[in-house]
């Protein structure tokens, strides 16, 4: 009866996708952006889904901005035109959970969440206002805009 109890609830935890790493640990890799909602320049640039990409390494990242002039040219491998670095913080207590990037002498807060191999990250335009759900702003909102950024977690290349 025992074993029956423990073995029940191994099968439980893994099924409900128990994982013991942290969430800085969870996004270390690179992620491609996969979508963006909201209008606003954000040190983002020309930001283009698929070329830009997010890097975590233990508490630091590192954003690359793809140059839109060689993807207008039709360039299959644009060169980069700019690149954030920092260090982050995450806050899982929080629901949702919060992100604080520091770069530049600059603090910059959002919401994020992360499910399998997708990230989502909300941040709004002055960066200092901390979102309160995920949902990309407009001019005409009354509130400072918001960008959701969505990436996809970059395959690993097997040799």
């Amino acid at each position: 009866m025992t074993r029956t109890v423990a073995l029940f609830a191994v099968i439980i935890a893994f099924a409900t996708g128990c994982d013991a790493r942290t969430d800085p640990e969870k996004l270390s890799g690179k992620w491609f952006l996969n979508s963006m909602s909201g209008e606003f320049s954000f040190y983002l640039g020309g930001a283009k889904e698929g070329h830009e990409t997010i890097s975590f390494t233990c508490n630091e990242f590192t954003f690359d901005i793809a140059d839109v002039t060689g993807q207008r040219l039709g360039l299959s491998n644009p060169s980069f035109l700019h690149k954030v670095s920092g260090s982050f913080t995450c806050d899982a207590t929080q629901n949702p959970k919060q992100i604080t990037f520091l770069f530049n002498d600059r603090r910059v807060v959002g919401l994020y969440d992360l499910w399998g191999d997708t990230l989502l990250i909300c941040v709004s335009e002055d960066g200092t206002t901390l979102p309160t759900k995920f949902v990309g702003g407009n001019l005409h909102s009354g509130r400072p805009r918001q960008a959701v950024m969505t990436f996809k977690r970059a395959q690993e290349k097997t040799a």
